[in-house]
């Protein structure tokens, strides 16, 4: 299934550590494990943003891309003068032009929308720029679920 393939990874540390345990398990069914690496020579695996793992014997790549919300993160200023942290729902994350062309994505983001930050305020959702401060959650999990599908969508990808 992942022969000439490249499966990406992408959210938060849940989907890190899923990625970590499935490279941890192709290499370990290689007959050569030097044909199993990481594309920029990196040994540790929990501060970087993202990572590709090659596996030779497979010619398949597996990376992991760090965006916990799918959705940009952004800065705000608010009425006082002070900036908050804010999601822009209307624009995709940094990385989406990057991961958007594998073969398959896996992606979690659901941990992320009931860290304690959102619910209380202290994270901001705009759409278009506006504030959102008076709908629950959900409304803001679907939103920005519905516009990276949408993205897809319009660059012929299958959502599943």
């Amino acid at each position: 299934m992942l022969r000439g393939k490249r499966l990406a990874f992408v959210g938060d540390s849940l989907n890190r550590n899923m990625w970590e345990s499935l490279a941890c398990i192709l290499r370990s069914s290689l007959k050569d494990k030097d044909g199993a690496y990481e594309i920029t020579g990196r040994k540790e695996f929990k501060h970087a943003n993202s990572y590709a793992y090659k596996f030779s014997e497979y010619n398949c790549t597996i990376e992991f891309f760090r965006s916990p919300f799918l959705v940009q993160e952004w800065e705000a200023m608010s009425s006082n003068g002070t900036r908050k942290e804010s999601l822009r729902l209307d624009v995709m994350d940094r990385v989406s032009s990057i991961y958007k062309t594998a073969d398959v994505i896996v992606f979690n983001t659901g941990h992320w929308w009931t860290h304690e930050k959102t619910p209380k305020g202290k994270r901001q959702q705009f759409l278009h720029s506006l504030p959102c401060l008076c709908l629950p959650n959900s409304w803001f999990v679907k939103k920005s679920f519905f516009k990276w599908q949408e993205d897809f969508y319009q660059e012929g990808h299958q959502v599943h």
